[in-house]
């Protein structure tokens, strides 16, 4: 339970009180689409809220709004160091520098405006299936942060992603990922398997790329993993739904 309430603490910023040591803390990835599950249930709950006040353009960047307000911007500022850092087109070690900066550069903000942006517009385009993706979403993006954590290197000694992961075993994290997999079925149906192999996809694209640019992973990119993969699947949702119909 202490690994579940340190995976819930760090990755929202609902209220928990817990006392989190190195064992549940490095173990805590395993529970990461459960998280996922916890904020897709949020966020169903504030679109079926403002939806019935506001128009679905107001409605879409309220429910983003809260999305952000939930998770705490965690894994936007990842994606925008990231955008920083690889948008720069420096060697690595100049690139993992500028990651590391706690300003934030025109790259930077531009990712966040695209992506952003792209969610609110997503949102605005769901009809009576808009749960269904609210709910997919983030679990397939915590899915992605742990694939992400557990399939690849990290590259900081010293870092936020430090040891996240090295308490869970093969066995778990795969576990782990197929509660995902079904949470997802269970929400879309059929159309969850292509919500799944399409974030797949998009997710081994981005991960390989950022390590072939930078030599691994950092928490910056498990962040943007997450943020890319959550927006690539409230797209491709439009676009197998027929705007929603």
């Amino acid at each position: 339970m202490n690994s579940f309430l340190a995976a819930l603490t760090f990755l929202t910023q609902i209220p928990v009180r817990v006392k989190v040591d190195k064992k549940a803390w490095q173990s805590s990835p395993v529970w990461y689409p459960a998280v996922g599950l916890v904020i897709g249930i949020l966020l169903v709950v504030l679109y079926r809220v403002f939806s019935l006040i506001f128009p679905p353009e107001v409605t879409g960047m309220l429910v983003v709004t809260g999305w952000v307000l939930v998770t705490g911007g965690l894994h936007l500022d990842g994606l925008m160091d990231t955008a920083d850092g690889l948008g720069s087109h420096r060697d690595r070690e100049r690139m993992l520098e500028i990651m590391k900066d706690s300003r934030t550069g025109a790259m930077g903000v531009l990712a966040a405006i695209l992506v952003l942006g792209m969610k609110v517009s997503a949102i605005a385009s769901f009809s009576d299936a808009a749960w269904v993706p609210l709910m997919t979403a983030p679990i397939i993006g915590r899915m992605a942060l742990l694939a992400g954590i557990m399939c690849f290197p990290y590259l900081r000694e010293k870092g936020l992603g430090h040891g996240l992961g090295e308490g869970v075993s093969q066995k778990k994290w795969i576990f782990s990922l197929a509660f995902g997999a079904i949470a997802v079925g269970l929400c879309a149906g059929g159309r969850g398997i292509l919500l799944v192999a399409g974030a797949t996809i998009l997710f081994f694209l981005l991960a390989k790329y950022m390590v072939k640019r930078l030599g691994g992973l950092t928490g910056d990119s498990y962040g943007t993993l997450a943020e890319v993969t959550e927006t690539g699947v409230l797209l491709l949702w439009v676009a197998i739904t027929g705007w929603g119909v």
